[in-house]
């Protein structure tokens, strides 16, 4: 069964519809005056997290959402007790659009919604809510992250 040509047909059938998905879902989300992308990260954090963010912090992480509801601690520390949600504006530019593409076309991943950023792409914070309560990120304006 699985080396028939209608299993390899109905398979590439499969992902080339989530690819087809994935692109006209991500590219309806640029702004394309100004290049950029409104993306989101779910992280888990501790009592601490934003005051570390505040004095210390500098990475985000390269794997982010371009829909605020397809955002999921996936491989959180689920030992705290925190969801920050983040969210940030990107040039298109600074997306891997290989890797974001592929793993959108990709059965098991397409339901993340998942926008890979190179690594050590500059970010500004645009919000952040904890336990789904907006943060006061004052403290954070003019602040560089990195993916």
């Amino acid at each position: 069964m699985k080396n028939s040509e209608d299993f390899y047909d109905s398979v590439k059938s499969d992902l080339e519809n989530n690819l087809e998905t994935a692109k006209y879902d991500i590219y309806d989300k640029i702004d394309y005056d100004t290049d950029k992308l409104t993306i989101y990260r779910a992280i888990t954090v501790d009592d601490n997290w934003l005051n570390h963010l505040k004095t210390q912090g500098k990475r985000l992480g390269v794997y982010w959402s371009w829909e605020s509801d397809g955002t999921e601690t996936h491989w959180g520390n689920y030992s705290k007790k925190n969801v920050a949600i983040i969210e940030v504006d990107i040039n298109q530019k600074y997306v891997d659009w290989h890797r974001t593409l592929e793993q959108n076309a990709h059965p098991y991943y397409s339901d993340e919604k998942e926008i890979t950023l190179f690594k050590n792409t500059s970010l500004m914070i645009k919000s952040i809510s904890i336990n789904d309560e907006k943060i006061d990120i004052s403290a954070l304006d003019g602040k560089t992250f990195y993916s």
